[in-house]
């Protein structure tokens, strides 16, 4: 006794040394490097100390299961567990200890045999207490009875750890007593972490143990062996069709989902039939098998499939009676989408309002409100570029979509309707079968998800190689009419999906994503008044095209309808003239639909006109535009072109047109340059009387060069100005913020809220809106310009007085027998004096005290006029005209000249050709000689006009009279003037038709059409408000550039005189 005492000394005084010097080397920079693969069966490996340490054996110690400390061996019972390493005692012969390893009990009733005790059998447990906790005097091992297996430390017995299946086929007495599973008749499957199935095996036969039954074959025709598949298929389908378990249902119902709802049918030709009851497919059912369209459903299994073709009929019922409004305050003005959820497993989660973060990918969802987005009759779109990383996070759960809704009963009730999805992934024996456009072969199902990370994740893995999730979802809801108003056919959801590759694990990958509703109409109302007025405007438009067709060709060449080239010439014509009313019609219907569809949908309570959408077989795709769009851009584009065709005939008219200005001024004699007015007719006489035929100053022509300029520059100058037009709108627009009635959203709210801002915008609106701020800051301008040259200054009128003031009539003939005179001869007889008598004169004329400025002394100062001239005048005119690069002509031959045959362009506006003479002869060109022989040639085209209009020539006269109404009105001339001139007294102002400044109706409507094009291309007011200004500034370059061309040429002017 006494030397087990100092040997048990000395092995605890060996201890504490050893580890005290493992504590010291420890405690060091330097430890020795040791895995835990490396400890002995008798040491443990300390995670602390990052060594192996020994457990005492002499103590009773071993190193527990998890290798990180000491514990007490099997057969000893715990002391104390105060110190670093726990107290043991050995239990005797005869004894073992308890559960708890508090005490040690004997193990047999005779404790004077000294034996070892025991341990207690597989299937057993140690019972060590009595019920009320007192210890037993002898430990016992107790058999656990049936459908119970002893826990692994044997200190209960538990369930057993697969479900035995309850059949008369399975003897309950032999096989349950040790909870085995016989493997001939049975197979033993786990399900989910804790249950392990059990299954007799002609129960599970309709889905074996087959590669096939695993593998999920995605939209894209991918195939991937699925462990989520591999563990949960056959039980759930067990569970499911033979016992009914309604959770494994809905699991089974997941998998189908993610199986892209593949249906396996008998044969190829019977693909719309699944096969359910004593049929049986030859190929290996998947997930779908179990559950039947609507119509022959199976009691107890979730609802899956619509029946075969019910499509049309599902999407077309009237069973939704409760009305929609669109006002923001209106009973029902959200669509309340509710949705039950399930978890992978079949877990049941919520039945309750679905936000919209559940049905859409793009993180911004989280932040807009349901009743915002799905605000009825607004049409809403979210799309994003996501990473893959962000995909993962996303929690992944199954829904069913329903519509809650009011009972229309009266009672006040919520109801639930069950949405139909089209998803464009559903298989029937591999093919998709909702690609087409036949409504009456699609296949309409209940469940959809928005991502799956669980049937990608091969064998093996806990990483899925696959992600599968919603590239785009639209909702349609369709009206039923106007004879319905707020009542609404089912919605149809449209889903496709798409998987995607993470075989080399890279999240970092970006891919998109949408969610959209819009709403559609049933009766398109706004394609039938398009095609209405289209066919009455354009009807109108070709009528008046006709007529001016035919008065352009009486102006041009008055003997042209006999001539054998009328035909061709008259069609030009009338092509040149159709362009610009066809485009005036194609705008009026463009700008009509798009500010009818705008006023009505923004201005509804109730839902009366819907925007256009995107036709169904592109809506998923996003590469859709509606078709009302495209004609509403159609019609944009050719009223554009056409409208261009019109300007460019403009111009060729102003800048070809025959233009004189008609020196009035007469030489005076030399000796003195004071006169005297006789009477109030005009006529002057040397004061003190004298001759005057001696020597006589030259007249000077700076003041005809100084009206040529002013003419110059008038004839570039707009009524309006386009940079304040576009300056203005685009103030309106972005500024104050009206580009925001744009959005397709009900409400007109120039701050909009975070909704409207991410609402799409709908061309249409686009196009009204800037119709609408474009027309209004043109009619503020054009109030302010009319009254400006009222009470201020007018251009027009202040270059007919200074005609007047300068002694020069200016004669314009844009066509060959038509054109415009300005009456500029001075009431006083002379204008080249100096400054003093030009205030006299103008002091006479206020005071009335000289004679009047008009053309026929009637006192009417009538000065401008419409002409048309006889062909005598227009062959007499351009021979004249000829002269100027030849010799001059004899001025009295020329009057009695012969007939004008054809006219002087090879078209009748002269924007196809050059001039042709009077004999059909096309006119040279200016040569060398044109310097030399303009001056000449003006003399004599002076003398001409002014003989012409002193009435002086007696083979060629002219009338002067008032159009008569029905003239007036249609703009055109009745009377041909075959023998002698007629001139139409006008407003004062007929002239500038031939100048930018009256043509303001025509450059206004082409300015909107530039920003209308612009706009409906890139759907940018900037780029549209830029692009005007430069094409504006282009026109007017033009205009400026050909016209002082012209009147170096037609008005026998020196260019170099033109500033």
């Amino acid at each position: 006794m006494a030397w087990e005492l100092h040997a048990s000394f000395f092995r605890i005084l060996l201890q504490s040394l050893g580890d005290h010097i493992n504590t010291l080397c420890f405690s060091g920079e330097i430890v020795e490097f040791v895995v835990p693969s490396q400890c002995s069966e008798q040491e443990y490996f300390s995670i602390i100390k990052l060594q192996c340490v020994h457990c005492d054996q002499d103590a009773y110690l071993r190193p527990d299961a998890n290798g990180h400390s000491c514990t007490c061996e099997e057969n000893a019972i715990l002391v104390s567990d105060s110190d670093e390493f726990p107290k043991c005692r050995l239990c005797p012969s005869n004894h073992r200890p308890s559960t708890d390893r508090k005490k040690c009990l004997p193990c047999s009733d005779n404790s004077s045999v000294e034996a070892t005790c025991d341990y207690c059998e597989v299937g057993e447990i140690q019972v060590d207490r009595e019920e009320n906790g007192d210890w037993l005097k002898v430990s016992k091992c107790v058999e656990c009875n049936s459908y119970t297996v002893s826990s692994p430390d044997q200190r209960s017995c538990i369930k057993c750890p697969f479900e035995v299946p309850l059949d008369e086929e399975y003897d309950e007495n032999i096989d349950s007593m040790n909870c085995t599973c016989p493997t001939d008749t049975h197979e033993l499957l786990q399900y989910g972490p804790s249950r392990i199935l059990c299954i007799p095996l002609r129960d599970i036969a309709e889905w074996p143990d087959e590669i096939s039954s695993y593998t999920v074959k995605y939209a894209s025709g991918r195939t991937q062996v699925s462990r989520h598949f591999q563990e949960n298929f056959r039980p759930a389908a067990y569970l499911c069709v033979v016992k009914g378990e309604e959770k494994a249902c809905q699991a089974l119902a997941n998998m189908c989902a993610m199986n892209s709802y593949h249906i396996v049918t008998s044969t190829a030709s019977d693909i719309r039939r699944k096969v359910f009851g004593s049929q049986r497919s030859t190929i290996a059912p998947g997930p779908c098998h179990p559950f039947q369209p609507m119509s022959s459903s199976l009691d107890g299994l979730p609802w899956i499939f619509y029946g075969e073709g019910e499509a049309p009929s599902v999407i077309g019922r009237k069973k939704i009676s409760s009305q929609y409004g669109m006002g923001r305050k209106a009973q029902n003005a959200w669509l309340n989408l509710t949705a039950a959820t399930y978890a992978p497993d079949g877990t049941f989660i919520d039945l309750g309002s679905v936000p919209l973060s559940k049905l859409s990918l793009c993180p911004m969802a989280a932040v807009i409100n349901n009743e915002d987005f799905f605000r009825f009759g607004a049409p809403n779109k979210l799309s994003c570029e996501i990473p893959l990383r962000y995909l993962m996070n996303h929690s992944m759960e199954f829904m069913d979509l329903f519509l809650s809704y009011q009972n229309g009963d009266g009672d006040g009730s919520m109801a639930l309707y069950a949405l139909p999805i089209l998803s464009h992934s559903v298989r029937v024996d591999g093919s998709l079968i909702n690609q087409g456009h036949e409504e009456s072969q699609w296949q309409l199902v209940r469940r959809m998800f928005v991502i799956d990370t669980a049937s990608g994740i091969k064998a093996g893995s806990n990483f899925p190689s696959i992600i599968q999730y919603m590239k785009s979802c639209h909702i349609r809801v369709k009206l039923r009419g106007r004879e319905e108003l707020g009542l609404i056919f089912p919605p149809l959801i449209k889903v496709k999906y798409e998987e995607v590759d993470l075989e080399d694990g890279n999240l970092d990958q970006v891919v998109t994503t949408s969610f959209s509703i819009d709403y559609e109409q049933q009766d398109g109302a706004l394609m039938k008044p398009v095609e209405v007025w289209s066919g009455i405007l354009g009807a109108l438009a070709v009528l008046i095209a006709l007529l001016q067709a035919w008065s352009s060709m009486r102006r041009d060449s008055v003997t042209l309808p006999t001539s054998a080239a009328a035909p061709i010439w008259f069609i030009r014509c009338l092509c040149l003239h159709a362009a610009g009313r066809l485009a005036d019609a194609a705008l009026i219907v463009a700008a009509a639909a798009s500010l009818r569809t705008f006023i009505l949908y923004k201005g509804q309570s109730v839902p009366y006109i819907t925007l256009p959408v995107v036709p169904s077989e592109t809506v998923l795709t996003g590469e859709g535009v509606p078709e009302e769009d495209i004609l509403i851009k159609t019609y944009i584009i050719v009223s554009f072109s056409l409208k261009c065709v019109e300007i460019l005939h403009m111009l060729s008219i102003q800048g070809s047109m025959d233009i004189f200005f008609l020196d009035w001024e007469r030489p005076r004699p030399m000796g003195t340059n004071f006169f005297k007015e006789s009477d109030r007719s005009g006529k002057k006489s040397l004061i003190g009387g004298g001759d005057t035929s001696f020597m006589s100053h030259p007249v000077s022509a700076w003041r005809m060069c100084f009206v040529a300029n002013e003419w110059n520059e008038l004839q570039a100058i707009r009524k309006t100005s386009t940079l304040f037009q576009i300056i203005g709108a685009l103030f309106f627009l972005k500024v104050i913020g009206l580009e925001n009635w744009a959005s397709s959203h009900p409400d007109l709210r120039i701050y909009p809220t975070s909704m409207i801002q991410e609402s799409p915008v709908s061309l249409l609106f686009h196009i009204a809106v800037g119709i609408i701020v474009y027309i209004s800051v043109y009619l503020c301008q054009i109030l302010f310009v009319v009254v400006y040259e009222h009470y201020g200054k007018n251009k027009i009128q202040d270059f007919v007085d200074l005609c007047s003031m300068a002694n020069i009539s200016v004669i314009i003939l844009p066509w060959l027998h038509f054109g415009f005179y300005l009456h500029g001869r001075s009431a006083h007889g002379f204008a080249d004096t100096d400054l003093a008598s030009l205030k006299e004169y103008l002091r006479k004329e206020a005071e009335d005290a000289c004679g009047t400025r008009g053309l026929v002394p009637d006192g009417m100062e009538r000065q401008t006029f419409r002409i048309a001239v006889p062909s005598s005048f227009r062959v007499c005119y351009d021979r004249l005209l000829t002269s100027s690069w030849s010799s001059p002509p004899n001025i009295s031959s020329t009057v009695t000249a012969g007939t004008y045959p054809l006219g002087r362009r090879a078209s009748p506006s002269g924007i196809w050709g050059g001039r042709v003479g009077g004999n059909g002869v096309p006119i040279p060109g200016p040569s060398t000689g044109f310097i030399d022989g303009s001056s000449q040639a003006y003399e004599g085209m002076n003398k001409f006009l002014s003989a012409f209009l002193e009435h002086a020539l007696k083979d060629m006269d002219y009338e002067v009279r008032d159009k008569v109404f029905i003239e007036s009105l249609l703009d055109i001339e009745m009377t041909e003037p075959l023998e002698h001139g007629i001139f139409y007294n006008d407003n004062g102002h007929s002239f500038d038709q031939v100048l930018l400044y009256g043509n303001e109706i025509t450059l206004t409507t082409f300015n909107l059409l530039t920003f209308m094009f612009i706009d409906a291309l890139f759907l940018d007011y900037t780029i549209a408000a830029i692009s005007t200004i430069v094409i504006d500034k282009v026109i007017i370059w033009i205009r400026s550039t050909i016209g002082k061309k012209n009147i170096s040429q037609k008005g026998l002017i020196d260019e170099r005189f033109l500033i």
